[in-house]
């Protein structure tokens, strides 16, 4: 894509959208499977997915999500066609993108007994090499976004009410920005009879759904930045809504039948597309955000730094990116985690870019009132003096609003005059 393209950006932004409508197609196909005769669910499951204010977000965001939504589409595409193998083939690879989806493959194997050794062996080559690609890279098992994300707790119960209310937002229960459907449980109650259906046939069909956003609540206190990491509900959830409609309407008078799959399907698919007209403006100032904090910064910081200089980030991506420097991140994604002043020893950055409330442990001040400060290095040779700083003034996706650029200096050089403030 990058080749056809010739630009990164726009390469990733064009390979979201085409797994996106990839897969919608496996839905629709999926729900051909399952009720072969109502042309009316299959195209309501496939455009819940299609028209998705969240997941048209993440397919123009060049993160995996749109890949993997791909992925466990099509493993329940093959699972629901009972063609376990490749259902487990497909969910296996998957944990490649990414790791919590050994869960799923797992879950896959245990759903029903036909040709479950196989299955198993199958399923525990591509984790033995997974594991053992990690080990030979980063000499752990796990990639190190795993361990620095993943956090346990004995307070599980405010965590479930949090996650869940996130989970429950995709699917109208207002209580985000980015409601897959606003203002309305009706999705829910359709996901739950459609999943009452489906229980004993397949019963991974509604359990994933359902139970995706429990078992992320063991090992993660956030579903992440626009609940990205339980997104992929969506999906099966759909489905579970379609034959959820398909319950309900047989039940229905044959006089009111029509009258009530036209209530059915406006009341999901209309604030659907509402919402996202919405979500586009949400799209657009995140763009804004990005492009004015950390691809400005990023540029700055090549056009100030030369070849073979570090830069020490809390936010690796845009500035990483643009900037064009070996990167230390000092949130332990790609490299290992330190404290701040033991990593500007080791690697002797250029620049530290950050939150400062972050680090504010780190932060020496001067005089009694002064609010000016700055961080050193652990033997304290070399300190780090700001040098200019961006805020954003509608702020929608950063995680603060303020980032500030500090300068590497000998410990009694002045610091840089009147750091300029820039806010977009």
């Amino acid at each position: 894509m990058y080749r056809a393209i010739g630009d990164i950006v726009w390469g990733a932004k064009a390979v979201g959208i085409v797994f996106q409508c990839v897969t919608t197609v496996v839905v629709f196909k999926t729900m051909r499977i399952l009720e072969p005769a109502k042309t009316y669910a299959q195209l309501t499951a496939a455009l819940i997915v299609g028209m998705s204010p969240p997941l048209l977000w993440a397919s123009l965001s060049g993160m995996e999500i749109p890949f993997y939504l791909c992925i466990v589409s099509v493993g329940f595409y093959f699972y629901v066609s009972r063609r376990l193998l490749p259902a487990t083939l497909v969910w296996g690879l998957g944990i490649w993108v990414r790791p919590e989806g050994i869960l799923l493959a797992f879950a896959g194997v245990a759903s029903s007994r036909e040709g479950a050794f196989r299955r198993l062996l199958l399923l525990a080559s591509i984790v033995v090499a997974y594991a053992a690609f990690n080990y030979g890279v980063g000499h752990a098992i796990l990639p190190g976004s795993v361990a620095a994300k993943a956090s346990l707790t004995a307070a599980l119960i405010p965590r479930l009410t949090r996650i869940l209310g996130e989970w429950a937002a995709l699917w109208g229960v207002p209580s985000t920005s980015i409601p897959l459907i606003a203002g309305s449980a009706l999705p829910i109650v359709l996901m739950v009879v459609g999943g009452a259906v489906t229980l004993r046939r397949f019963p991974l069909l509604p359990l994933y759904p359902f139970g995706l956003p429990i078992a992320w609540t063991l090992v993660a206190g956030s579903a992440g930045a626009g609940s990205r990491y339980i997104l992929y509900v969506i999906g099966p959830g759909a489905i579970l809504i379609g034959i959820g409609m398909v319950t309900l309407a047989d039940r229905t008078p044959r006089n009111l039948r029509r009258l009530a799959l036209t209530c059915l399907v406006g009341t999901i698919l209309i604030p659907e597309g509402i919402g996202a007209l919405r979500r586009a403006e949400d799209h657009a100032w995140n763009v804004q955000n990005i492009n004015s904090m950390q691809r400005r910064i990023g540029e700055i910081a090549r056009s100030i730094t030369r070849p073979g200089d570090a830069l020490a980030v809390n936010d690796i991506g845009a500035i990483g990116y643009f900037s064009d420097r070996y990167i230390v991140d000092l949130m332990g994604l790609i490299s290992p985690l330190r404290p701040l002043p033991e990593n500007l020893t080791l690697y002797k950055p250029r620049l530290l870019i950050i939150f400062p409330n972050w680090f504010r442990r780190y932060a020496a001040y001067g005089s009694p009132g002064d609010e000016t400060f700055c961080y050193y290095d652990a033997d304290s040779t070399h300190k780090y003096s700001p040098l200019f700083l961006v805020q954003l003034a509608h702020n929608t996706v950063s995680a603060r609003d303020k980032m500030c650029v500090f300068v590497r200096q000998s410990r009694s050089d002045p610091p840089p005059r009147s750091p300029r403030k820039y806010v977009y």
